[in-house]
């Protein structure tokens, strides 16, 4: 029988977010085994994609040159998603006015995404609207905002609400997509003349 001292390591730099159950094995007999687990966990800051190689060695007590190591691979799979946000949620101008919101676009997944911005509103016919970019390229964990122009017709009928909406969808998967609303209140106004 022998006993057996074990190392781990691996090439990413993970550390602590690698390790074993125990790290020494006692009283093996000859021709026998015995199990433990190594335990590795991905840590946050890991990047979608990443490869981990990672060894466990085993050292004989009676013989250090008697010794074996065997390598496995931690895969970091892919996380997608996408958070829209518009501020200020509503405003309100006269016909013919124009007005600015700010549109957030949040990488939630780990990887960097390009994500298309579309637009539009449910008035009949559609309002002016437009956006700065069409496009933004969000590092993982990141924002970037772009601007959303309204136009609002100089035929608007006062106290008219339109929902105008804005959509973000990652170019790498059309089902990874978040899109927000925002409000346009024409504000009323009145006036008189006699002739």
């Amino acid at each position: 029988s022998d006993n057996y001292n074990l190392t781990k390591g691996d090439n990413a730099g993970w550390g602590d977010n690698v390790w074993l159950d125990n790290y020494r094995l006692e009283n093996i007999p000859q021709g026998e085994n015995r199990t433990i687990t190594l335990h590795v966990r991905i840590p946050d800051d890991a990047i979608g994609c990443m490869e981990d190689n990672i060894w466990v060695a085993a050292i004989s007590e009676g013989d250090n040159t008697k010794k074996d190591n065997k390598s496995c691979v931690a895969h970091v799979v892919i996380v997608r998603g996408v958070q829209v946000v518009i501020t200020p949620p509503s405003q309100e101008d006269e016909n013919g006015g124009m007005l600015e919101y700010e549109v957030l676009v949040i990488n939630l997944g780990n990887v960097q995404e390009n994500f298309q911005l579309t637009k539009g509103d449910n008035a009949v016919p559609s309002w002016t609207l437009a956006l700065e970019n069409t496009w933004l390229s969000v590092p993982r964990g990141e924002n970037r905002a772009t601007k959303l122009i309204v136009n609002i017709p100089a035929n608007a009928t006062g106290c008219t609400w339109d929902n105008i909406w804005v959509k973000a969808t990652s170019k790498d998967n059309e089902n990874v997509w978040d899109n927000k609303s925002c409000l346009v209140h024409v504000r009323v106004v009145r006036g008189v003349q006699v002739v």
